[in-house]
């Protein structure tokens, strides 16, 4: 399948098998980070997210404000892993999809986290990696 991935923020499931653990080896949700750069190939920089609460909960975890479509209505608490950081392939992507038509044909609706969550998954990030004193420049 041609994959669009449509910009920063974007919300798609990532098939992480063939990782060991402690990988992620399952299939779960991330945010996109990186913008699409032409020169680096099939590659986008993906941050995980997860409805199991770190314990304790760093500077590098977000709790999303942002509600995913399965879970409205729901008290499900997301929260993005930043400091499982990764690049992964366009191959191992989906985008968010509902079946929506009368021949039950796909139809992919683009989910974005808000400009707030994105904001704060990208200073966990930059926690993660040791460079809390960069997070004012955001």
């Amino acid at each position: 399948m041609a994959l669009l991935i449509s910009s920063t923020g974007e919300i798609l499931k990532c098939d992480f098998g063939g990782f060991v653990e402690p990988e992620m080896t399952k299939g779960r949700y991330v945010v996109c980070l990186s913008p699409k750069f032409v020169s680096r190939g099939r590659l986008i920089t993906i941050v995980p997210l997860s409805t199991t609460a770190p314990n304790p909960p760093e500077s590098w975890h977000h709790q999303l404000a942002t509600v995913l479509p399965q879970n409205e209505g729901k008290d499900i608490v997301v929260w993005a892993k930043c400091d499982m950081l990764m690049a992964a392939s366009f191959t191992r992507l989906s985008p968010w999809w509902v079946n929506k038509t009368e021949r039950g044909k796909r139809v992919y609706e683009p989910v974005l986290v808000s400009a707030e969550d994105l904001k704060a998954i990208k200073i966990g990030v930059l926690y993660s990696l040791g460079l809390a004193g960069l997070t004012p420049h955001l």
